[in-house]
């Protein structure tokens, strides 16, 4: 029989790759996604990877790892399906998936500026974000409104306080969706300073036995750029310290409307009383300052023998009185009186006999 001759050869078996499971990764938009590696058990000369939904800002396939980069900010949530495989010359490993989720991130849409004027109600602001969030909160720094300084949802309506100071503040808001935060948005709000109005009237004297009903006014408004005096017989002016005459004896309501560059106003007003017989003024304020101007208190436009009045202080305490119409020059027992608010009641006795009793407030302005 014929035998051939004996050949020998070596069969190679090699051990497949095998990967290593990379459990489910999620990241928000927008943000640096870290480099990931992969974990390969056996020798293996090549890793390939492939990504069915590159919007996320992956790219569609790769190899050996996948790098660090930025993340596309997203409208909406978006998965990529990641497969991966090693070879080891013409063995494969099993395909190794994972997933990769970016999370859009809320975002502000309501950042804007709002104006209002000291002493008005802010309005309520609906805090709103695109897409929806899971959450919203807001803070800000100051407690001029109150006792509100943070919250969630929507910042209540506050009142504001009357000042003479304009008053910014930024409202800080962020939405928050699954872990992920939108970046922090501004709501301005600025409070806009009201002008503080306030006059003081002079009463004309006697004039060749005639009392003429005229007064002068002295305009001592803080923060006003713009005024409009209503004399209460329906005429107006708006001059700074206007004069005015009135046609009739009667009893009116002198208005001043302060108006400040920020389209911010107040009214203060004052009555005047003019009668047949008599005519009188009776100040709401007085600086006893030093200055010559308005340094005492007294009832205008009448004898002083008609006239007797007396002035307290908030608690009731008697400071001056006077049975002649004396000015009072606002101090108690050689000491200035402090300024403040005081009270003072009156007696005006007319020429036909009638006494007419007043009370009122008086500003001790210094």
């Amino acid at each position: 029989k014929c035998k051939s001759q004996a050949k020998q050869f070596n069969i190679d078996i090699k051990s497949k790759p095998i990967i290593e499971q990379i459990n489910p990764k999620k990241f928000c938009s927008g943000d640096g996604l870290p480099k990931i590696n992969f974990t390969i058990k056996n020798q293996f000369d090549e890793i390939n990877w492939q990504n069915d939904n590159s919007v996320i800002g992956i790219a569609s396939t790769g190899i050996n790892f996948i790098p660090s980069q930025k993340l596309t900010i997203l409208e909406e949530n978006q998965v990529s399906n990641i497969m991966v495989e090693a070879k080891n010359g013409l063995c494969s490993s099993d395909p190794m998936n994972f997933t990769i989720q970016s999370i859009a991130k809320p975002r502000m849409t309501n950042s804007k500026i709002s104006k209002i004027c000291a002493g008005e109600r802010s309005e309520e602001i609906e805090l709103r974000c695109h897409p929806q969030a899971s959450s919203i909160s807001w803070i800000y720094d100051d407690s001029i409104y109150g006792e509100f300084k943070s919250g969630t949802q929507n910042i209540p309506s506050i009142q504001t306080y009357k000042s003479q100071k304009i008053r910014h503040f930024k409202i800080i808001n962020q939405a928050e969706y699954l872990g992920c935060k939108s970046d922090t948005a501004h709501f301005d709000l600025i409070v806009n300073p009201v002008p503080k109005p306030l006059f003081t009237i002079q009463v004309s004297d006697l004039k060749d036995g005639v009392i003429k009903n005229e007064i002068k006014t002295k305009n001592r408004s803080i923060g006003a750029n713009y005024y409009t005096w209503y004399w209460g017989d329906q005429e107006s002016s708006e001059d700074f310290e206007p004069t005015h005459i009135y046609a009739k004896k009667s009893v009116y309501t002198v208005k001043l409307y302060a108006e400040n560059e920020y389209n911010c106003f107040d009214t203060f007003s004052q009555n005047i009383k003019f009668f047949k017989y008599l005519q009188y003024y009776i100040p709401n304020a007085f600086s006893p300052d030093q200055n010559g101007k308005n340094e005492s208190f007294h009832i205008y436009g009448v004898s002083d023998e008609s006239a007797s009045y007396e002035v307290f202080n908030r608690w009731g305490e008697k400071l001056f009185e006077t049975s002649n119409n004396a000015a009072w020059d606002g101090t108690y027992k050689d000491s200035d009186c402090q300024a403040d608010v005081y009270i003072y009641k009156a007696k005006i006795g007319s020429k036909e006999g009638k006494l007419i009793e007043l009370s009122g407030t008086l500003n001790l302005l210094r």
